[in-house]
C-alpha cells in the first residue's frame, strides 16, 4: 500500500476520522499544525495512532503556519503522496518543495478563494505568484463542484483540478427520529455568531415565529464575536426563556443529541463558503431554511424540493418557515430526499473518493 500524509491546519474531528478511514486504501497519517486553533474546546477528540501534532510551529494566531519540523517527519515517513490543505500556508509550500525534490506526488486540497466580503478573488498578483510557486503541483482537489472554474480557469491550473469534498461525520445522524412539529418546535442556528452568518437576523426571525407559536424554542451557537449583541437582542425582544446558547456541549459527540432535538435549521447568512452544518442538518432529518447566499453545500438545497432557500431578509425566511408550519409533513418528506443526498459525504465514502482520485493521478502520470 502506498503511503499517504494529509497535512492540515487543525485536528478537526472530520479530518481525524477521515485519516482512520483512509487506512483501508493507504498507510495514511494526518499531521496538524495546531490542535483546534480558534475552535471550541469540544472540537478536540483523541488523535489515535494515525494522527500527530507537528511540533515547533510558528505564527499560529495569524493562521500562516511556519515550521521546518514537518520536513524531518516527511523524511522519516517517506510518503508516496503528500496532500496539503491550502496554498497560502508557508509550511505547506515547504512540504510541496520537499515532495518535488524527492519525486513524491503532491496534492493541494482547497476551498474557494474569497475576499473578506465573500466575493471571489481574481487572478491578481498574489495568485499569479502562488500559481508560479505551485506550477508543478500534481493535483488540486477543490472542496465542492462550484469551485472548479475558479482554480481550473481563473487561476489556470487546468486539468490538474478535480472535484473533491470534505468528509462529514453524519453516520449516526442518519438514524435520528422523524420530526413532529405539532408536538415540539425547536429551531437551531448552529453556526458561529459572526457578521457574515447573520445571527441577529436569525433571532429577529425566531421572535416573529415565537409570537405566533409560543411553544417554540431556539438553540443558538455559543461562540463568536457577536455573542454580546445576540444576548442584548434576546433581552430586548423578551426571549430569555425561549433561547438557549449551546454552552453545555462538552465533547464532539454531544452535538448529535443537539441535532436530534432540533426540528428546523435557520441560517440567513450574508455570505458563506458552505458549511458542514447544512449537511449535518440534512442527515439528521431537520427542516432546512437557509440563505441563497451560501455557496458550496448551500447548493444542495433546492427551494420547495428538499428545503427552503431564500434571500437573507426577515420576511422571506418567515414565509419559508410558515410553509413548514402549515404543512408539517414536508419536514419528513424532505428528510427522505436529504438523507439519500448526503450519504456520499460520509467519512467512508470520502475516503473511497480520495483513493479513486489519487489512483487516477498515478495512472495519468505513468
Amino acid at each position: 500500500m502506498k503511503k499517504f500524509v494529509y497535512i492540515s491546519w487543525v485536528a478537526a474531528p472530520h479530518v481525524v476520522k477521515l485519516c482512520e478511514a483512509l487506512q483501508k486504501y493507504f498507510v495514511a497519517e494526518g499531521w496538524f499544525y495546531d490542535v483546534i486553533g480558534t475552535r471550541a474546546q469540544w472540537w478536540q477528540i483523541p488523535l489515535g495512532n494515525n494522527c500527530k501534532i507537528i511540533p515547533n510551529v510558528y505564527f499560529k494566531r495569524r493562521f500562516r503556519y511556519f515550521c521546518f519540523s514537518h520536513l524531518k517527519m516527511l523524511k522519516t515517513f517517506q510518503p508516496d503522496i503528500v496532500m496539503v490543505s491550502g496554498f497560502s500556508i508557508p509550511a505547506n509550500y515547504l512540504a510541496y518543495l520537499w515532495a518535488r525534490r524527492n519525486k513524491k506526488k503532491i496534492v493541494v486540497f482547497t476551498e474557494r478563494s474569497r475576499k473578506k466580503d465573500g466575493t471571489l478573488r481574481t487572478y491578481n498578483w498574489t495568485w499569479k505568484i502562488l500559481r508560479f510557486l505551485y506550477r508543478n503541483v500534481d493535483m488540486v482537489m477543490v472542496s465542492f463542484d462550484d469551485i472548479l472554474p475558479q482554480f481550473r480557469d481563473e487561476f489556470k491550473f487546468g486539468d490538474k483540478v478535480v472535484i473533491s469534498q470534505y468528509a462529514s461525520l453524519i453516520d449516526d445522524y442518519l438514524d435520528h427520529p422523524e420530526r413532529d412539529i405539532t408536538k415540539r418546535l425547536n429551531f437551531i442556528f448552529p453556526n458561529r455568531l459572526v457578521d457574515i452568518y447573520n445571527p441577529i437576523l436569525a433571532i429577529d426571525i425566531f421572535a416573529n415565529v415565537c409570537n405566533r407559536h409560543p411553544q417554540a424554542h431556539l438553540f443558538l451557537n455559543a461562540i463568536g464575536d457577536l455573542r454580546n449583541q445576540c444576548e442584548q437582542q434576546i433581552f430586548k425582544l423578551g426571549l430569555n426563556n425561549k433561547v438557549s446558547f449551546l454552552d453545555n456541549i462538552k465533547k464532539w459527540d454531544d452535538l448529535g443529541e443537539i441535532y436530534a432535538q432540533s426540528d428546523i435549521m435557520i441560517f440567513p447568512a450574508l455570505t458563506s463558503n458552505g458549511n458542514f452544518t447544512i449537511i449535518e442538518a440534512m442527515a439528521s432529518g431537520m427542516g432546512i431554511v437557509i440563505s441563497n447566499k451560501i455557496l458550496g453545500t448551500g447548493n444542495l438545497i433546492t427551494d420547495h424540493y428538499n428545503g427552503f432557500k431564500r434571500s437573507p431578509v426577515k420576511d422571506d425566511f418567515i414565509d419559508a418557515i410558515d410553509c413548514l408550519l402549515q404543512s408539517p409533513q414536508l419536514i419528513n418528506e424532505y428528510a427522505q430526499i436529504n438523507r439519500k443526498m448526503v450519504q456520499p459525504f460520509s467519512v467512508n465514502a470520502t475516503a473511497q473518493l480520495y483513493s479513486k482520485l489519487i489512483e487516477k493521478l498515478f495512472i495519468s502520470l505513468t
